[in-house]
């Protein structure tokens, strides 16, 4: 079965999907939870062999615009911020994602 030839004007991401808030404390993921969310193939029946981030390069590939939503309140201040930028960055987009 061949995918769908489906674009996508605008995709969204709010980095706040990539922290965990736990009795009023807010920690990022670790590089072991991306590691394990994004690069470890899946073994559910409907998506095996697939990766998340396989997954999200292909919304990424059919996207027009990526809006990113940095979220610094909700991630836990501008620090832990930044660093969940690095990290969807590195994982997600290889490094290619540059803030001008």
């Amino acid at each position: 079965m061949s995918a769908l030839p489906i674009s996508i004007h605008q995709l969204g991401a709010a980095l706040d999907a990539f922290v965990v808030n736990w009795e009023g404390y807010v920690f990022p993921w670790s590089d072991e939870v991306f590691l394990d969310r994004f690069l470890k193939p899946s073994d559910y029946i409907t998506t095996r062999g697939w990766t998340g981030k396989r997954f999200f390069s292909a919304l990424v590939e059919r996207a027009g615009a990526i809006v990113i939503a940095r979220e610094p309140k909700l991630c836990g201040g501008p620090e832990k911020t930044s660093q969940v930028w690095r990290q969807v960055n590195r994982f997600l987009f290889d490094d290619q994602l540059v803030v001008s």
